[in-house]
């Protein structure tokens, strides 16, 4: 990749400023020096921003976990719902596919999961895979918008039986945050993306949580009905402890994921 306007400014700035400072002391070598560093943590902050734009476009390099750049690591991570990308302001570090307990069961976990692609197993795990017992299950995950918002997101999600794909993806930020009811983040806060509130059915038995599928969701497999762990649209329920306006009653509530 190219070495961005920039950073090639900042370079050569850098170079000047050595230069200067080879040629002046006292006072002028100090302020030459306060200039180098500022330069300097500009120069490493602008490469980071290329290696992240750099994984979203090109994905992972071929090096190991061990062998990747550290610069990458001191930030957070999220689960991007319903795309199997990341956006360009951060990085993927896996693919996988929405899951989580089925619709129906009554002793259900409440958290959604992102399983990867490449699960792994361990010899132990691979000789008791049929005594299913005393276990919990991890099932899919699929979109049941319902006839109702048939078309919400265009020819993409059909009503119902898509499977849902998921992405979790790194940033350099460390502040992560997702907030239901708005389409954008607050002054000082960097748009991941956006979307809308889903949850489990409030008439299902199984408890879930409100996570933010993304605005344009992507749909994996054939469609059909095989259930799973369900999505559905959230709408603001009822007016009275929660204040309309601003809120309006029976309409969907968007969300987006920020970072700081």
């Amino acid at each position: 990749m190219k070495m961005s306007t920039k950073l090639l400014i900042s370079f050569l700035m850098v170079m000047h400023s050595t230069f200067v400072l080879s040629h002046t002391s006292g006072d002028q070598a100090l302020a030459s020096i306060k200039r180098l560093e500022k330069l300097h943590k500009a120069i490493e902050e602008e490469t980071i921003v290329l290696k992240i734009r750099a994984y979203s476009v090109f994905g992972e390099s071929e090096e190991s976990e061990d062998e990747h750049d550290e610069s990458l690591q001191h930030g957070g991570n999220y689960v991007r719902w319903g795309r199997t990308t990341c956006p360009g302001t951060s990085w993927t570090i896996y693919k996988g596919y929405a899951g989580g307990s089925f619709y129906t069961d009554t002793g259900a976990a409440a958290n959604s999961l992102c399983l990867p692609k490449d699960p792994q197993w361990s010899e132990k795990a691979m000789k008791i895979e049929k005594k299913h017992v005393s276990v919990a299950f991890v099932y899919g995950s699929e979109y049941l918008l319902g006839t109702e918002n048939k078309g919400f997101f265009g020819d993409k999600i059909g009503p119902d039986g898509y499977d849902v794909p998921c992405t979790v993806c790194g940033v350099e930020r460390a502040n992560i945050l997702m907030i239901p009811g708005r389409t954008s983040c607050y002054v000082g806060w960097k748009t991941e993306y956006t979307g809308y509130l889903v949850a489990g059915h409030p008439r299902h038995s199984a408890t879930s949580e409100y996570i933010c599928l993304d605005e344009n969701p992507e749909g994996i497999g054939d469609p059909h009905n095989a259930n799973g762990k369900l999505f559905y649209l959230t709408a603001v329920g009822k007016c009275g402890s929660l204040p309309c306006p601003p809120y309006v009653d029976g309409r969907l509530l968007s969300c987006v994921v920020c970072t700081k």
